[in-house]
């Protein structure tokens, strides 16, 4: 007799809806970062034996720069495990931030020059 299918593959919850998974570098906001959320249940089914290795990254865009907008793209979620072909799952700014006025460029700009290492 052949084992049913529920006994061998198994959803493995990895993250829920506005779960936060990690913050995103935003150059020029208001906001040094932003938290990176998913919008929906993330549960890949494995097989039971691949669990063990299930891995989860998290690959943000380097280059993120103000304004960013809620729910704007910021990078991604790689779940992979042994004997699964894998799932790439984005990862949306959970709030907004804004672009820097002309001052706080300024002041941006004078501590960048201050803070370079001489040598």
């Amino acid at each position: 007799m052949l084992p049913d299918t529920a006994s061998l593959f198994r959803p493995n919850a990895a993250t829920k809806p506005n779960d936060v998974v990690g913050q995103a570098q935003v150059a020029g906001g208001t906001e040094d970062s932003v938290p990176a959320v998913v919008k929906s249940f993330v549960s890949p089914t494995l097989q039971v034996d691949s669990r063990p290795g299930m891995k989860v990254a998290l690959h943000l865009d380097s280059a993120l720069k103000a304004p960013v907008s809620a729910g704007q793209v910021v990078g991604s979620l790689l779940i992979t495990a042994p004997d699964y072909p894998g799932m790439t799952v984005p990862v949306y700014a959970a709030k907004p931030v804004a672009e820097l006025g002309f001052f706080g460029k300024m002041v941006n700009r004078i501590e960048a020059m201050f803070s370079r290492k001489k040598g």
